[in-house]
């Protein structure tokens, strides 16, 4: 947790782009409706490669995100199926995905339904 007091002003930096990057990200679905469901889901792994933490290296104090962590480790040649990175990033999807279906079943279930009981209107 020392690495995150220590190295503070670059993580502020950090965290101003990455939010600049998920605007990117989002608009890269300009094509779909504003509120629709494919685009609420489609903001989850944006969000998971650009905010998910992850220790630098086995064992380590420090912290980096996590996909620069993968990105590196590939790049060294080490294995990026044994690193703890990797389980951090599926976790926060998996945390991602679970979070959405549950505001998609809240929004369902607060969304009246349409056309059942209501008499029709005469002009």
């Amino acid at each position: 947790m020392e690495s995150l007091t220590t190295f503070a002003p670059f993580w502020a930096l950090y965290l101003a782009f990455a939010l600049v990057g998920y605007w990117c990200w989002n608009q890269l679905f300009f094509w779909l409706p504003a509120h629709s469901n494919w685009r609420r889901f489609l903001r989850v792994p944006g969000a998971v490669i650009l905010f998910t933490p992850a220790p630098a290296a086995a064992g380590s104090a420090h912290i980096a995100p996590a996909i620069f962590v993968l990105l590196l480790n590939l790049l060294e040649g080490q294995p990026v199926l044994t690193e703890p990175a990797l389980l951090w990033l599926l976790a926060a999807f998996c945390l991602g995905l679970l979070v959405q279906a549950i505001r998609q079943a809240i929004r369902r279930w607060r969304q009246p339904e349409s056309g059942t009981d209501t008499p029709a209107q005469e002009v």
